[in-house]
Formats: structure tokens, C-alpha cells, sequence
């Protein structure tokens, strides 16, 4: 008997969808897949910190810490970032060493964050080192290294360090590295006990004693 035009036509119709449907499934079992097998996002493995960048390492009267740099999700913020690291020559031909050397972890808040380098050592920070505020999506959790911000739009050379998942940040603040090593000493830096009227101030101070950059 022969089938209708119609039918067949059908019928071919109901065959491409099952493909299509098929091939969506198998596309989204790789997907799973892979994100299983490495742990993380395809988002977040696209912002690791790629291991040929150059590492930060910080001496503190604590103890020290390595950050590796995210310039993928933040090229221009992590150029400063390291410029600051490194030190750099002024338009007038005046040499700046590192601007961290000898500044403070003026912030703790236990099982938070640690925030330092502000060349005041109080969180106003400085105009001297101002730059565009620059979206990532790198996602903000414990051991992610971000810019502080005056909420109009300009980064500071201020930097503070989570030791805990802040979705709510998410969007807010440009994350310029990871802790690769050493994040027990920001733990430690944040459990220091504060001043009685000043819960989020050491009551002795977290200082760094010198940074090196490792390309």
C-alpha cells in the first residue's frame, strides 16, 4: 500500500526532529560531562589563573602569600595591579618602588576578608591611583583577590582577599588574582584580635614587608 504524501512528509519531519533533539541531548551530556570531571564551571575554567602569568608574592609580618594574576578577566585592572607590584618611573622620571612595601592590613573581619594597600593605612585611599572600574565574571569566592572601589566607577590600589563565597559582590568589584598559596596566613591575618571600639581593626599591626613579582 502506498503511504500518502502527506504522511511521508510528516514522518520525515518527526525523523529530523528526533536528530536535532538527539544531538541537543548528546551536546548537553558533554557538557555535564566535562564539568564533572574537572569540578568547575566551563566559566570558571576559562578564568583560572593561568599558570605561565606572572605570581605575586607577599611578605607579611604574618607570613607569606602567592597570587596569581587573572589577566584574562581583567587585562587593564591587572596591568595596574602589577605595574604597583612592580614599581614603575613617572612621566617626570621619578622611580616608584612597590607601593605595598611597608603598608598594612588595616581590615580584618574573621572568616571574611582581609583588606590592604591603601597608602593611608585607613581606607580612603589615594586619587594618585585611580583607574576605570572593570567588570568580571570571574565568580567572587574564598581566595580571590579584588579591587576596592568609591562605587562611581574608579578601582583604587586598595585590595582586599575573601575567605568565603560573596555572591552578593558579584558584579560589584573587579577580581584581579587567587591566592595560590598561603591562605592559611589569611586566615590567620583575619583572626588577629581588634580594638574594642574598632571590632574590624587589628589591634597590632599586619604588615607587609616586601613583594615580588615572579614573570
Amino acid at each position: 500500500m502506498q503511504i500518502p504524501a502527506q504522511s511521508r512528509q510528516y514522518s520525515s519531519i518527526k525523523s529530523m526532529s528526533n536528530r536535532i533533539v538527539l544531538a541537543s541531548l548528546a551536546t548537553l551530556a558533554l557538557v555535564v560531562s566535562m564539568t564533572s570531571c574537572t569540578g568547575v564551571s566551563l566559566e570558571e575554567k576559562q578564568n583560572e589563573v593561568p599558570p605561565e602569568k606572572p605570581k605575586i608574592t607577599f611578605s607579611t609580618t604574618e607570613g607569606d602569600f602567592v597570587i596569581g594574576v587573572l589577566p584574562k578577566n581583567a587585562p587593564n585592572s591587572v596591568n595596574k595591579f602589577l605595574t604597583w607590584c612592580k614599581g614603575f618611573t613617572t612621566p617626570e622620571g621619578q622611580v616608584v618602588a612597590c607601593i605595598y612595601n611597608g603598608l598594612q592590613f588595616y581590615r580584618v573581619m574573621p572568616g571574611k576578608f582581609v583588606q590592604g594597600g591603601d597608602p593611608f593605612n585607613n581606607g580612603t585611599g589615594s586619587d594618585a591611583f585611580k583607574i576605570p572600574f572593570e567588570k568580571t565574571e570571574k565568580k567572587l569566592k574564598r581566595g580571590v583577590v579584588c579591587l576596592a572601589n568609591d562605587g562611581e566607577g574608579n578601582n583604587n590600589c586598595i585590595f582586599f582577599i575573601l575567605l568565603t563565597d560573596t555572591p552578593q559582590f558579584q558584579g560589584k568589584y573587579t577580581a584581579v588574582g587567587e591566592v595560590l598559596q598561603g591562605l592559611d596566613v589569611i586566615d590567620r591575618m583575619s583572626n588577629v584580635p581588634t580594638r574594642p571600639n574598632e571590632p574590624n581593626t587589628p589591634l597590632r599591626n599586619i604588615s607587609i614587608i616586601g613583594v615580588k613579582v615572579s614573570e
